[in-house]
């Protein structure tokens, strides 16, 4: 009786052995899902929360955190400043633990204070800005303020038009347009394109989508370097190019235009009118030049006779200056749907 006991019993722990462990196992699995969900949406919730705050650490970004025996990874999309600038962000965050792997998206949508980051102080006059040096050859009739974070070199003749023109150097402000990805979403808004009268073309993309010569009233935005020569007349327009300019002959920038690049702008020939140029490389040029204001993140080398004007008309149209008593302004945010 005993050995058929026993041979039972073996039988029927080798039918339940089996099923026994796939539950365990399924137990676990379904156990390291949930903790890498609920790492995942920690990781969010922890981006959403840093959004909140006036002071904002991004560091750990990028890298897998740990919460409990889980972890989770976040990454943002535009990576934000500090504090994050008005505009429209992607947060990813994938949790894991053991070998299950979740990964939850939010948008988080940043509004108030100036869309651009801090804007030019009101009253500034910096008809020339670099975040870095200023090198001067040639001679150059200032209308405003020339101002580098760096230093200022000259190796020619700088005439000032006014009393209160002047060469700053090492100023307490800081570069002022936050990003250029930031910089284009705020100057593609629908509310500054009516406001300016500039809607987007969107048959021009790429540098060899310029072939006319006059553009007016309007937003061109190229992905990627533009190159132009010859003759052109730009009226009223935003040029937005996401890596560098570069451009002979004689360009005709008028009524409050706008020329934006992500990376450098180089310029060689005659630039007439009143634009602002805002770069987030450097800027070289030689010729002639008349500008309303031109701002590099990097040097600005000027060489040739030039006349830069400082134009607070081109600088309000184009919402670029802060009037208010600091800085920027409160912010809100707002946090869309999660999936």
């Amino acid at each position: 009786m005993s050995i058929l006991t026993t041979v039972f019993l073996l039988g029927m722990m080798a039918v339940l052995f089996p099923k026994l462990n796939n539950a365990i196992f399924a137990s676990s699995t379904e156990h390291n899902s949930l903790s890498a969900q609920y790492a995942a949406e920690s990781g969010a919730k922890k981006a959403i929360s840093t959004f909140y705050q006036s002071s904002q650490d991004w560091k750990w970004l990028n890298s897998w955190q740990d919460i409990g025996d889980a972890q989770y990874n976040v990454q943002i999309s535009p990576v934000p400043s500090s504090p994050a600038t008005a505009g429209a962000y992607t947060v990813t965050s994938t949790g894991r633990e053991g070998n299950s792997s979740k990964t939850t998206h939010v948008t988080v949508t940043v509004s108030g204070g100036d869309p651009t980051g801090p804007a030019v102080p009101s009253g500034s006059d910096y008809a020339m800005y670099s975040d870095s040096n200023i090198i001067l050859s040639g001679n150059l009739l200032l209308h405003g303020k020339l101002v580098a974070k760096g230093t200022v070199t000259r190796s020619g003749t700088v005439n000032y038009g006014d009393h209160d023109s002047a060469i700053i150097q090492n100023p307490k402000e800081k570069w002022w347009f936050a990003d250029y990805n930031t910089f284009k979403t705020a100057k593609t808004a629908q509310s500054f394109l009516d406001s300016t009268n500039r809607p987007i073309n969107t048959k021009i993309t790429r540098s060899s989508d310029l072939t006319g010569q006059n553009y007016n009233n309007q937003t061109i935005i190229i992905n990627g370097d533009l190159t132009m020569a010859g003759n052109k007349s730009f009226n009223n327009t935003t040029l937005l190019v996401s890596g560098n300019i570069t451009y002979s002959g004689t360009m005709n920038f008028n009524s409050n235009c706008l020329v934006v690049a992500g990376n450098s702008i180089t310029m060689s020939g005659s630039n007439l009118g009143g634009a602002v140029y805002i770069s987030y490389g450097s800027i070289t040029y030689s010729g002639i030049l008349n500008g309303g204001a031109v701002y590099a993140k990097g040097n600005i080398t000027s060489s040739g006779n030039n006349t830069i004007t400082y134009s607070k008309e081109a600088m309000n149209y184009n919402q670029l200056i802060d009037d208010s008593s600091e800085s920027g302004s409160a912010s809100t945010v707002e946090v869309g749907t999660w999936y």
